[in-house]
Parts: structure tokens; C-alpha cells; sequence
């Protein structure tokens, strides 16, 4: 499905015999780094990375992670915590629950990491 909506996104711009050849998210990825004119896929992946940037953030920049988080793992916050809160601009909340994009709060209406955005937002303006 995802692999099918990535291809319908760039279809207009792409190449339609290689659109077709893709079939998988790894497909996806070398299509990707062949177009922007990569070596290879890990040299794609290598760059477009945002953990090499979390510490050259200039802006203030709110962190919301859980450490029950499927993607961003307890193990990739432990690697690149440092990164985050050595930089003056990061502000870092760490949950132990949470999961990716939920911190769902029964009986608001809004979600958690929402009033507590808009409350950052409010203190840093």
C-alpha cells in the first residue's frame, strides 16, 4: 500500500518504466538515491539521515519520544540522546509510554503532546 502510494506521488515526475519496477520499500529506497543522483542507497540514506543534524539545530525545536516507541526505539534514543540535549535550542521530553504518534489522553479532547506543543509554544513566544 505505502509502496503503492509513494509511486502514485511521483508519478508525473518520475521515470514510468522505473515506477513500475518498484515493488518494495527497498525498491523505493534505490529508486530514490538513482534519481538524486546517489552512489547507492546507503549513501542516500547516510545523508538524508536527521540524526546528524540534531545537534546543529538553531532554532528551538521540541522532542517528543516514548521509550515503548516501535520506530524511533529505546535503543536509537540512547545512540543519539547526546546529540539532542547538548544543543541549547532542544528541548527534550521522554516518556516511557507512549508508542510512536499516539500519547492518546482519554477524556480530552485534544492528545496529549498537542496541549503540551501548544503550551511549549505559548512559553517560548
Amino acid at each position: 500500500y505505502l509502496v503503492n502510494k509513494l509511486k502514485h506521488m511521483v508519478k508525473d515526475n518520475g521515470n514510468p518504466i522505473a515506477l513500475k519496477k518498484i515493488k518494495s520499500l527497498e525498491d523505493w529506497l534505490e529508486y530514490q538515491s538513482d534519481s538524486l543522483g546517489y552512489k547507492n542507497k546507503h549513501d542516500f540514506i547516510q545523508d538524508q539521515d536527521p540524526m546528524h543534524f540534531l545537534d546543529k539545530i538553531n532554532v528551538p525545536t521540541l522532542f517528543i519520544s516514548a521509550l515503548d516507541d516501535n520506530i524511533f526505539t529505546k535503543d536509537l534514543v540512547q545512540k543519539y540522546i547526546h546529540k539532542t540535549v547538548s544543543n541549547k535550542n532542544n528541548i527534550v521530553i521522554l516518556l516511557d509510554r507512549g508508542g510512536h504518534v499516539m500519547f492518546d489522553d482519554e477524556g480530552h479532547t485534544e492528545a496529549w503532546f498537542i496541549r503540551a506543543t501548544k503550551e511549549w509554544i505559548q512559553k517560548i513566544t
